[in-house]
């Protein structure tokens, strides 16, 4: 039952999604395709999540906007990124 909900309710979301101005670029192409679309453009995006927020943008525009940071968020980002991956590699 749980399957058959989620399924109706992807589609529908799906489907509502095609017909807005935002998602017409996503009417009738399957997900593969879509991937394959944004190899090909070699534009890849990132989800910013901050603060109960969040924004999708490019990988460049966040490269851009993490780079024209004060140098002591730089320094406390770079600290945070360092600690997280220490604790990534623990968990493999």
């Amino acid at each position: 039952m749980f399957y058959l909900v989620s399924v109706l309710l992807s589609y529908s979301l799906s489907h509502l999604l095609s017909h807005t101005p935002a998602g017409a670029r996503f009417a009738n192409k399957t997900r593969h395709a879509i991937a394959l679309e944004q190899l090909c453009s070699q534009r890849t995006h990132v989800i910013v999540y901050a603060g109960g927020y969040f924004e999708i943008c490019e990988t460049l525009t966040f490269v851009h906007l993490v780079l024209g940071l004060a140098p002591s968020v730089q320094a406390r980002l770079r600290t945070w990124l360092g600690e997280h991956f220490q604790h990534i590699e623990k968990r493999e």
